[in-house]
């Protein structure tokens, strides 16, 4: 669900191989960005965490160039109970709308993802 609601909105990113992180990539926005100027990983972060409270790491920490506008996106706050419930009710209905379980599971997540994602198109 995150990985589709990044793609939904231009923001690319290497597809998730079981980590609990993602890398979305702001390029697509940089003259929106560079208008607010946000010029470096950093700034980004630092005005997204100020801006709507939302925290992502610099792709900078991660030894990136300052200027690539790349961060880092942890989505570990979930109710693993709730998975469990979600994922037996899924399974007696053969399928499972992943939108409905993240918001299920991990709403300050998506709630965060979905902030973002409004914040970058602002611009």
């Amino acid at each position: 669900a995150v990985s589709d609601l990044l793609n939904d909105n231009n923001i690319s990113h290497p597809a998730p191989q079981g980590g609990f992180y993602v890398f979305p990539n702001f390029e697509a926005y940089r003259g929106a960005l560079s208008d607010r100027n946000i010029l470096t990983s950093e700034e980004l972060c630092e005005n997204l965490l100020n801006e709507t409270g939302v925290a992502l790491l610099p792709a900078s920490d991660f030894g990136f160039p300052e200027e690539f506008l790349v961060a880092r996106l942890s989505y570990v706050d979930f109710d693993g109970g709730a998975a469990l419930e979600y994922i037996r009710g899924a399974a007696s209905q053969k399928h499972g709308d992943p939108a409905a379980l993240a918001d299920q599971i991990a709403p300050k997540v998506m709630e965060g993802v979905r902030k973002m994602v409004e914040w970058v198109k602002e611009g």
